[in-house]
């Protein structure tokens, strides 16, 4: 699912989820009703290639979003400018027993 592939996207590119709540009742009329915010809000340094892949990728209507080929196509132009940044960041390794 093109919409499901773009929330992942959203947050492993910026380190957070496109919308927050603890609660279905919370969630649910964002993702229906609240566009969600161009990535570079967060993470001024993205490509804009990735971030305008990813917005589509969440548009609210289905209509809307591309297609997975079009996804592929837009990501593979993106990766260009992925290499020309340089900019890696180091998470801290996640232990799920802590």
């Amino acid at each position: 699912d093109v919409y499901a592939l773009g929330v992942i996207a959203h947050e492993l590119v910026t380190g957070v989820r496109p919308f927050e709540g603890e609660t279905l009742a919370e969630l649910g009329p964002q993702h229906l009703e609240q566009p969600v915010l161009d990535p570079r809000t967060i993470m001024s340094a993205l490509p804009r290639e990735i971030t305008d892949a990813i917005v589509w990728m969440l548009s609210k209507s289905p209509g809307d979003r591309p297609t997975s080929e079009q996804v592929v196509e837009a990501l593979g132009h993106a990766e260009g400018s992925i290499q020309r940044t340089g900019h890696t960041q180091k998470f801290q390794a996640f232990d799920p027993d802590e």
